[in-house]
């Protein structure tokens, strides 16, 4: 992989963690913040955490929904894919690997189970936040 940065696509499960509570997912954003990663998102993967940030049973605060929105404004590459893939059975699985392919992503980060299970897709891997932070400092 060299010694350049890894590109990453942190999906939707991990970020909203990210927003809502301190710990591993935390770590990873602040990864993002600053400049040790790059990060992807697409639209699509965009409006789904704004959905998800609105989900009345996670109680979600207007700050934390701001900030939610203010972290991805300012930290992540914004990439349109160019083609739909179904390799997953969840069409919201697919628009993950859908923006992972169109970054040419190193890393999809997720705590998926389904998604975990393919492991990788092309030259991406696709790990827990755990792997993914325990490898970072040999990339």
């Amino acid at each position: 992989m060299g010694k350049g940065k890894a590109k990453v696509v942190i999906d939707t499960n991990v970020l909203i963690s990210a927003i809502g509570w301190k710990g591993r997912p935390d770590e990873l954003i602040k990864k993002a913040i600053d400049g040790e990663v790059i990060w992807f998102i697409s639209p699509e993967l965009i409006k789904e955490v704004m959905e998800v940030l609105e989900y009345p049973k996670l109680k979600f605060t207007e700050a934390q929904r701001r900030r939610g929105t203010e972290i991805i404004q300012k930290n992540a590459c914004v990439i349109v894919p160019d083609m739909q893939l179904s390799l997953a059975d969840d069409p919201d699985d697919n628009r993950v690997l859908e923006c992972a392919q169109a970054a040419q992503a190193d890393w999809i980060i997720t705590g998926d189970q389904k998604l975990l299970r393919l492991k990788r897709m092309g030259k991406t891997n696709i790990c827990s936040i755990e792997t993914f932070l325990k490898n970072l400092n040999n990339i």
